[in-house]
């Protein structure tokens, strides 16, 4: 991006400019366009055309008008036929924004021609203004007859609305006998100059998506153009497939919205950047990807966004990783060892000594513990022994 003086600035504009076919005929000196006879384009076709009489006065978003002469001549020894067409861009390096119907004031006017009608177009970015017989079309045409020239005064203005972004017209003059022979290019500077630009947009990550898994991604526009974008701009994002059950939301705040699809899983409109985006500004969309159902295969898709105004004026591409989820684990089953024999005989001898009841809480033993519960069981057999030695000989004592 570079500011530049708007003098050197229109100076470098005027001298690199190229457009449809061939070479500009025109050289500009002095703020007169001289277009010597010498230099009229013609390649050996029937046609020539020329443009002079070039005006240079201010032209500003509704006031002033500019007017150039366009003058066709017949060289061969037939009549021929001639549409006038002039092609009508916005600015020397095509401005970003692109110009309609009406945003450009337009008359030609015969200076030696017959009665002519205007019929202007548009033809993105700019727009294309045919002149014809009076009452006829633009297929007709005029039919020029051997040696003769015709000529036309085309005047040009920049209407009130005329894109706020753009600083210039450019227009290239055709003539066309089955295909074409001759431009003629003239360029008109609107004030105020405005710095060289463009508008550009950007992703800050690839996304990453899978069932259950949402991706996430930055989008964000930087204008770079001078002045103001006076329309609202229409932002899009796709992909190159669409991918059955992705959603894509934006978020808005703290909630996130769901995008309109306009192709399902395909495409979809988020909200347009407003009218007044201007000058170094930026704008930012946080998107969120996500998967309803599991995908076929992983891949990799390219994901593209759009910003369109008539036509695109900016864009920018990542890639969409569709990834399946992870298998689920298998699921693991604990085993219980079977209880040890002298656990069951414990609890066998425990209920036969509690009349049949069944306990409800029953702990296996293994190991070392074995030998002390044997132990244990002993002395206890020992001890009611001795106890029922000594009962029976008190008894007999007594």
């Amino acid at each position: 991006m570079s500011s530049r003086n708007p003098r050197e600035r229109n100076s470098r504009k005027r001298h690199t400019r190229t457009r449809l076919v061939g070479v500009a005929a025109t050289a500009v000196l002095g703020g007169t366009l001289l277009v010597p006879a010498a230099h009229a384009y013609s390649s050996g076709a029937p046609l020539t055309v020329a443009v002079s009489d070039v005006t240079h006065h201010t032209l500003t978003r509704g006031s002033g008008t500019n007017s150039f002469t366009v003058t066709v001549a017949n060289t061969s020894d037939a009549v021929q036929q001639f549409t006038g067409d002039a092609m009508v861009w916005p600015g020397t390096t095509g401005g970003p924004s692109p110009v309609e119907v009406g945003q450009v004031r337009t008359a030609v006017t015969p200076v030696q021609a017959p009665a002519t009608d205007l019929s202007v177009q548009g033809q993105n970015p700019g727009l294309n203004a045919l002149f014809y017989p009076h009452g006829g079309t633009a297929a007709s045409g005029f039919r020029i007859p051997a040696g003769a020239r015709y000529s036309w005064k085309v005047t040009v203005g920049a209407a009130a609305d005329f894109p706020g972004n753009d600083d210039g017209l450019d227009i290239d003059v055709t003539a066309s006998v089955g295909r074409v022979v001759a431009p003629g290019h003239v360029h008109f500077d609107i004030a105020p100059a405005l710095p060289d630009g463009r508008l550009t947009e950007k992703f800050d990550r690839v996304v990453t998506v899978a069932p259950g898994t949402p991706g996430t991604t930055t989008l964000k526009l930087y204008d770079g153009a001078g002045g103001t974008f006076t329309s609202p701009l229409t932002a899009m994002v796709g992909l190159d497939s669409p991918v059955p059950g992705l959603n894509l939301d934006y978020r808005s705040g703290d909630a996130w919205l769901p995008a309109k699809a306009t192709v399902s899983g395909g495409t979809w409109l988020i909200p347009p950047v407003p009218a007044g985006f201007s000058y170094q500004q930026t704008h930012s969309y946080t998107l969120r990807f996500t998967l309803g159902r599991r995908p076929a295969a992983p891949r990799d898709l390219s994901l593209q966004a759009r910003v369109v105004l008539g036509g695109t004026i900016a864009s920018a591409r990542t890639t969409l990783h569709l990834k399946q989820p992870p298998a689920p684990s298998p699921t693991s089953t604990s085993t219980s060892a079977p209880a040890p024999a002298v656990a069951a005989a414990t609890t066998h001898s425990h209920a036969a000594t509690s009349g049949g009841s069944t306990p409800t809480t029953q702990l296996a033993h293994t190991g070392s513990s074995h030998t002390a519960l044997i132990a244990a069981l002993a002395a206890l057999l020992t001890a009611a022994g001795a106890l029922l030695i000594l009962t029976t000989t008190r008894r007999r004592t007594t």
